[in-house]
């Protein structure tokens, strides 16, 4: 499995909206069951390149690592 973000100007008849502090997350209902207890985090470390890192990713029990991500973190950190 593996996860990424777009940004889109509009909504989707399936879309589930979260606002956390004025800031707006929309995640399409069918994938909602698979980031339940995910963490992500927006990171700009300043090279021009910011990006959204996904932490405390749910595991398949088929699965070994980072939810199938393919670009598991070596620090113990989640996918990006």
């Amino acid at each position: 499995m593996s996860f990424g973000m777009t940004f889109s100007e509009r909504l989707e008849d399936h879309d589930l909206v979260r606002d956390n502090d004025g800031v707006k997350l929309i995640v399409a209902s069918d994938t909602i069951e698979h980031l339940r207890g995910a963490e992500i985090d927006f990171v700009d470390n300043g090279d021009g390149q910011p990006t959204f890192v996904f932490n405390n990713i749910p595991t398949p029990a088929s699965d070994s690592g980072c939810g199938g991500c393919p670009s598991a973190k070596s620090d113990g950190g989640g996918c990006s």
